[in-house]
Order: structure tokens, then sequence, then C-alpha cells
């Protein structure tokens, strides 16, 4: 491949203050390699001097040659990539993009990307499955690029999803098209293990504020899941009643409570009841900053609601786009994740800034949006377990927002890939667009 000025900057920005002769003596290559590189001229690197580059980097396996493709357009690319467009069958796949072969990307369920979160918009419209959104991921031009996404979101998923939001939407900054909701955790819990594994998730977020045992949270969850179902059942209608009203009540002693003691045959001197209110306290702050509360002083009511959003199900969120707060309320994708994947849905895919709130054993796509100037981070010990192949998730880096290329990297081995905008849908296949 031809060497380009983008590379030969990159190449001199990973440098920084080393010398080139430093470099080279770690690659066996000559100095002069790495000043024909810095300096963009168009001359062939091989794959040869490619992964010499890799050598002297310590990058993973094939970096250079993926970095260096992620710099091409298809004037100087003599094998540019055919894809597959996307029909029904291919819905909800969670299909990132392609490699430079033309094989379809999926990946683990977790990655780590310095490229911005809208590089990921085509795909979160072309796979319709359920997306939360963090709006902290975004800058202000993907917010109100998104807002488009979310007007058109019911035409995209055939009318079985929507676009809602649980933060104050100010058309000025995301854009129209959102429905604010609240979410409500309860409906769908059914057993005491779902309750459990919700909990053992929900710990890395709430355990700063609630040392609690996980067994006693789960039993509470249980039990005010119960509790709503007797309500709802003894009412005849799920809407007079929903689990974020039954738990924001001042705790009182639960029938539920006792009968699941007494038939797990466990003490009630070991367990007490948990305030959910403290477990779920995101989701009653996002609640809370939907509210509207308007003052008339000619009025016989002088201060009055005048709005309050509509409180949804979690596990009602299937094929949802949703735009939540990760500073407000960590837990939601937590949530919606559980009430998803136990109603037997597909997992949901969630764009976040702060993937580090969620445990190791969550599944579902996580895309972690790093905000850095540089096309990768440059901790030392984060670059020595990304060439050793030690990172427990991927990576997307050197994102290229002309030709939307990229360079993906997993176990310590890199790949080029095509991050394409858009996803045609029922076409025939062609050529990636540059």
């Amino acid at each position: 491949m031809l060497n380009t000025p983008t590379f030969g900057e990159f190449v001199k920005a990973a440098r920084g203050t080393r010398s080139q002769a430093d470099l080279a003596g770690k690659a066996d290559t000559f100095r002069q390699r790495f000043g024909q590189i810095e300096s963009g001229q168009p001359h062939d690197l091989t794959e040869t001097a490619l992964a010499q580059l890799d050598a002297a980097f310590e990058w993973p396996t094939d970096f250079a040659q993926a970095a260096l493709r992620a710099t091409l357009n298809d004037h100087h690319d003599t094998h540019p990539t055919t894809y597959q467009p996307y029909d029904a069958s291919d819905r909800g796949s969670c299909r990132l993009g392609y490699f430079a072969d033309g094989s379809v990307l999926t990946s683990v369920n977790r990655i780590a990307s310095t490229a911005p979160a809208a590089a990921f918009f085509p795909m979160i419209a072309a796979a319709g499955r359920t997306t939360l959104i963090d709006i902290h991921a975004l800058d202000d031009d993907e917010r109100l690029a998104l807002g488009g996404l979310a007007s058109q979101w019911n035409d995209i998923t055939n009318a079985s999803g929507r676009a809602v939001c649980t933060i104050a939407a100010n058309p000025d900054s995301i854009g129209t098209g959102w429905t604010p909701i609240a979410i409500d955790p309860l409906p769908g819990i059914t057993s005491l293990s779902q309750a459990l594994t919700l909990t053992r998730r929900l710990r890395p977020i709430i355990e700063k504020h609630l040392p609690t045992d996980d067994m006693a949270i789960a039993l509470s969850l249980l039990a005010a899941a119960i509790d709503l179902g007797d309500a709802q059942h003894k009412l005849g209608q799920s809407t007079h009643t929903n689990g974020i009203a039954l738990i924001a009540r001042p705790q009182g002693r639960s029938a539920s409570w006792g009968r699941l003691l007494e038939v797990a045959g466990l003490p009630p001197h070991r367990y007490q009841r948990v305030d959910l209110t403290r477990v779920f306290r995101g989701l009653f702050d996002a609640r809370d900053a939907l509210i509207d509360v308007a003052y008339d002083p000619g009025a016989g009511t002088p201060i009055s609601i005048a709005g309050q959003p509509e409180v949804v199900a979690a596990q009602d969120l299937n094929g949802a786009l949703l735009l939540f707060d990760s500073h407000l309320t960590p837990e939601l994708p937590v949530v919606v994740h559980a009430a998803v994947a136990a109603a037997g849905h597909l997992l949901p895919t969630v764009i976040t800034g702060a993937a580090d709130l969620f445990s190791d054993d969550f599944t579902g796509l996580v895309i972690d949006i790093h905000k850095i100037a540089t096309a990768l981070p440059t901790d030392r010990d984060w670059l020595r377990q990304w060439s050793a192949g030690e990172l427990k998730y991927a990576t997307i880096t050197n994102y290229n927002s002309v030709t939307r290329r990229a360079v993906y990297t997993e176990g310590g081995r890199s790949h080029g890939i095509d991050l394409p905008d858009p996803y045609p849908v029922s076409a025939s296949a062609r050529t990636m667009p540059s």
C-alpha cells in the first residue's frame, strides 16, 4: 500500500520525543525508513516494512497495515470492500461493519472506541434493536444528528419501537422526536434468581451508597414485584398502578416479604427489607427531572402539575431508541438489559462514556466512547495490555471520518474495518462508499 501524509503524521505523533534511530534499532530497519514514512511521501510500504513499524512501536500484529488502510481512499485502494446490504433476516444482528475482505464484523460484547458516537449511528439505524445512548457520549453536533434519528425511528423500526428519553428534552440541544418517560424496573421480575442477577449487575453502581447484602436487595425487589402484581390484579388494569409509584410509598410491612422468607426457609432475623428508592435512586431522579410544575396565582389551585412523564415498564422497551444521562441514572442500561433479556428479546446496544460502571458479566453490545484528541490512548499500561492481547475488550481506533475506516483490535491482533454510511437496506451488493 502507498504511504499517505495522514499516516506519516500518525507515525510521527506516535514516535513523540523518541528518536528515529532508537525506533529503527528496535525494529531492525533503517532510520531513513522512518523519515520517509513521516514525510508522507507516496512510496510503497510492503508488509515487511509495516510489520517493522509494529515491532518498533510495540503495536498489536498487523496494526500498522490496518492504520495505513484507514487513510486510503478508494482512488488509492486497489481492493475496495464490497458488502451485502441488510435484509429482514439481518435486523437486530448488531453488525458493526465489515472487515477489509468484506466479511461481516461481529464483535465481543464490549468495545472501547476512539471513534465518535456518530460513527455508529448507521449501525443503530440498520439494526433497529433496543439501543441506549448516553448523552455524555455525544458532542453538540452528534446530539442534533441523533435528534434526526429519533424523528425517523418509528419508520426505521417499522413502528415496533419508539424514541424515548429519561432526560429533559430540549429541542435546541438534542432535536425533536423524543417522548419523555420514566422507567419502571419491577414488571417482568418473576423469580429470586432473576432479581439476584439484576442486583449483582447493579452492584458496581449502587455499592457506593448502599452497602447492603445482595440477597436482601433481591428479596426486597421480588417482594415489591409480587406486591405490584397483586395490586394490578385487584384493580383489573395495570395502568392504575406502577412499580415506581409503589416503591416510592412509605415502607411498611409487606405480606409478600413474609411469604418469601417462609417459603424459602430463610431466617427472618437475618434479612431486613431494603429501601428500593435507594437502589434505583437514578430512576427516581430522572423521573423527578421530567416533572413540570405550574403556578397560576389567579386559579383556585395556584400550584399544579403541568406535566409528568409516562411511566413505562423496562420490559416494554424492546426496539426503543432511548437517550439517558449516565451521571443522573447510571443503572438504566442494566435495568433495561435485564428486562429485555428476561422477556426473550435481543440484547440491547449501549453507547456510553461510562462502561466502567457495568459488571464484567454484562452482556449485550457496549461501545465505550473515549473522547480523546489522539488516535490512541497514551496510558503506558493500557498500551502494553493492548499489544499483548490482555484487554478484556476489543478496541476501535484510528477512525477516519472521510473514508469511514478504522482499526479493530481484539486479542492482540488488528484488522482494517469499514463503518459504512449509510448501511443500504434491501439493495443489491455494491462497493463500499468512500
